[in-house]
């Protein structure tokens, strides 16, 4: 798995940890949650770490860092291989009937996360 994947699923799980689920799916939902919450953190470390690199403080944003013009060609190829760097995760597979029959999710937020649940 990609940590793009992770990056882009967060929004999603966040929505998704707030459903009123059968006990065994909150339980697995909660383990792969907590999991992904540890990678999209160690993500935002490296992340902050690039920008203090290759930035320096936004003087119009306080507390803001902008990368500078001279590193953004470096900044964002360190970026683009942060984001497709592979990660090892041991995801618990979901049925999409663990979900119940009250979880609302669009098709664009279940291709984003499509990874997270069984085959059929």
């Amino acid at each position: 798995m990609k940590t793009i994947e992770i990056v882009n699923a967060q929004p999603i799980l966040e929505k998704m940890v707030a459903f009123d689920l059968p006990l065994a799916s909150a339980v697995k939902l909660a383990k792969n949650v907590t999991e992904i919450n540890e990678v999209f953190k160690l993500f935002s470390e490296k992340r902050m770490a690039l920008f203090t690199k290759y930035g320096a403080p936004d003087e119009d944003n306080e507390g803001s860092i902008v990368v500078l013009e001279e590193n953004k060609e470096e900044f964002q190829s360190k970026f683009n291989e942060l984001l497709s760097s592979e990660i090892e995760i041991d995801i618990k597979k979901l049925n999409i009937e663990d979900l119940g029959s009250d979880a609302k999710l669009s098709a664009g937020d279940i291709m984003v996360v499509s990874w997270l649940f069984k085959d059929d």
